[in-house]
């Protein structure tokens, strides 16, 4: 879920997992919005409906991808779904391995089957095996490690 901070205004801010832009947009009406460029697009957050929408511009069209209020949460308003995502056995991301890390020039993710790399909005997959994924780590995520799950699965 995206946050919602307010500075000189208020802008969305992500943590970049998936393709959203790690930059803050700021929200504000569809003929006044600030185009957001990132590796994987160009994004915008527009006034909608008492809330705001999250956009990616496909072709010449804006397409929704994310919508919300400006209902204030409070951080225990979090703790079952981040109790959920880090430790239940049917979680995704207990399940799978995931690791991400957008940059300014690609968002690369990596899966134990393939990196994903998102250059301009294009993707391209590289194939993960045990001969290449410790070089991979290093390469995009500047991790020098061993993962047992990988070893193993490899």
């Amino acid at each position: 879920m995206p946050t919602l901070v307010r500075m000189d205004e208020l802008d969305v801010d992500d943590v970049g997992f998936g393709d959203l832009p790690t930059r803050g947009m700021p929200i504000r009406p569809a003929e006044d919005a600030v185009l957001i460029n990132n590796p994987s697009g160009q994004f915008r957050a527009i006034k909608a409906d008492n809330g705001f929408e999250v956009q990616k511009e496909k072709g010449s069209v804006f397409e929704t991808l994310y919508k919300d209020g400006f209902t204030p949460r409070k951080p225990e308003e979090f703790y079952e779904n981040l109790e959920y995502n880090q430790h239940h056995p049917d979680s995704i991301f207990v399940k799978k391995l995931i690791i991400t890390m957008p940059k300014a020039y690609v968002h690369a993710s990596m899966s134990e089957n393939h990196l994903t790399l998102t250059k301009s909005a294009v993707k391209e997959k590289v194939e993960v095996n045990a001969g290449n994924y410790t070089e991979i780590l290093k390469d995009y995520f500047g991790l020098d490690i061993k993962i047992d799950r990988l070893e193993s699965a490899l």
